[in-house]
């Protein structure tokens, strides 16, 4: 063999072995150099697919009774873009260690409902950092055994843990005629009805102010009763009492529109009920004198009555309430926070 054919078939090995080393080691410098960008549309798309596919799976779990399932906000951080993220779901909720009474806020990403001891609410469209919000506000029944909850929204799942307020006992004296729950003619269907009323306009802002002013707090929310040297079964005080004299200003504690004014009833005397929006209604209750009509506005201050001890009432006092989704809430966390 010539040297000329020898050195040829050296060249032919040594290209059949190093040629594709060498497309391998430029191949692997050009994806360095190019990685994947996690921005282009391709990316966003099939991140979408792989977020949305596992959102139908959750929702589907809970369909068949699984269990709801809390749907992980956090994504991958090769899949996760400002675009995609805007998608995912997510609560934030003002307090998670709430105590029996205490009201509060849940809000959300999206629109819907949030349902809590069996019971749903529907959120409301707020506006935070220029962004779409949702919010509702839940009261914790004051008879609510303490333990562990859950709140749900949608295909998401929150735990609270309800902790016990230890409200107390109070022993009552009612006069004969007074010792009874005798309500008149359409009395509790009426505000049974106040109650219930959700409007989407939130017409208050900051806390709420106290409806008499200079007055001895009587009684507080939650209390327990013993009238007479008999116990009540299955009642509590679903208000904050102000005991003043008789003839004292009885003032609205936020804006909101009267939707009862109502005198001569045998339970709760004459009585003023609020509509302050989102599902929140005030009540004043055993006042001597009403100052204001169904339908009327009314702002912060405004005075709508005096104070009196009509309806089953021992003495001259304002019994006022907050009811949050026709659940009773303790007014002290009206006058303290702001929702």
């Amino acid at each position: 063999m010539n040297n000329s054919s020898s050195i040829s078939r050296k060249l032919r090995l040594a290209t059949l072995y190093f040629f594709p080393a060498c497309l391998s080691v430029a191949f692997q410098s050009y994806v360095l150099a190019n990685p994947v960008n996690s921005n282009s549309p391709e990316h966003q798309r099939r991140a979408s697919i792989s977020y949305a596919k596992a959102r139908a799976g959750a929702l589907e779990n809970d369909s068949m009774g699984g269990g709801t399932s809390a749907l992980v906000s956090q994504q991958d951080e090769s899949t996760s873009t400002p675009e995609s993220s805007q998608d995912v779901d997510h609560l934030v909720i003002s307090n998670l260690k709430p105590v029996q009474g205490e009201t509060i806020m849940v809000s959300s990403s999206h629109p819907g409902e949030v349902k809590f001891n069996n019971e749903s609410v529907s959120l409301f469209a707020d506006a935070a950092d220029g962004q779409p919000r949702y919010s509702a506000l839940i009261a914790i029944p004051a008879q609510l055994k303490p333990g562990t909850y859950q709140l749900l929204s949608g295909g998401l799942v929150e735990s609270l843990a309800v902790g016990n307020a230890h409200y107390g006992t109070q022993r009552l004296s009612l006069p004969k005629s007074k010792d009874n729950f005798q309500a008149s003619p359409g009395e509790k269907e009426q505000m049974e009805k106040a109650k219930k009323t959700v409007s989407s306009e939130k017409m208050w802002s900051g806390v709420f102010q106290h409806p008499v002013k200079h007055a001895r707090l009587s009684t507080r929310f939650g209390l327990k009763r013993i009238v007479n040297g008999k116990p009540l079964k299955d009642y509590f005080h679903s208000g904050t009492d102000f005991a003043a004299p008789q003839g004292t200003p009885v003032l609205a504690a936020a804006p909101g529109r009267v939707i009862v004014a109502h005198t001569g009833w045998r339970l709760h005397g004459n009585t003023v009920c609020i509509d302050h929006g989102r599902g929140v209604v005030s009540i004043s209750i055993h006042m001597n004198t009403i100052k204001v009509k169904p339908g009327d506005s009314v702002e912060a201050g405004q005075q709508i009555g005096t104070v009196g001890k009509t309806g089953r009432a021992s003495g001259p006092h304002l019994h006022y309430g907050i009811y949050v989704n026709n659940v009773a809430s303790n007014p002290d966390y009206w006058f303290r926070n702001t929702y």
